[in-house]
């Protein structure tokens, strides 16, 4: 018995580098790949855009994109449900939250975060962009 809780407690204390309930995450770009149709050529683009997201429960929703190179700021409310049917532990041991959103009529997105970084994989009929973010700040709301 004590055992158990003993390896619950390591696992919850490994998620607590990851993400606390409530926090607010900024992630800023640091790499970004635009996949057009098969014909089309692939373009790359490197830290136009920082996202805020909130991470409370089973939900992290996404409520502000910015686009640093345009000064344009614009309000969402995209949510994304944590997997938890997934592994969360990558082959290299460290903990990760992994979390799928629909955020228009046409998309798909896969959200991956872990200790320093954020991955996002959003896929349409048209087009499929990978991108890697930084997460510059964490703070409780």
């Amino acid at each position: 018995m004590v055992r158990s809780i003993s390896i619950a407690v390591l696992i919850l204390a490994s998620f607590a580098e990851i993400a606390f309930c409530g926090e607010i995450i900024v992630a800023r770009e640091v790499e970004s790949y635009f996949f057009p149709s098969p014909k089309e050529k692939a373009e790359s683009e490197e830290g136009a855009f920082e996202n805020t997201y909130v991470y409370d429960g089973n939900v992290i929703t996404r409520i502000k994109v910015e686009n640093k190179k345009r000064g344009e700021t614009l309000t969402d409310n995209t949510k994304y449900i944590i997997e938890k049917k997934l592994a969360n532990f990558s082959f290299s041991g460290d903990p990760f939250i992994r979390a799928v959103g629909f955020p228009g009529h046409d998309a798909i997105e896969i959200l991956t975060f872990n200790k320093n970084y954020m991955q996002n994989v959003k896929s349409t009929g048209d087009y499929l962009i990978v991108t890697r973010y930084r997460i510059t700040k964490r703070y409780q709301q």
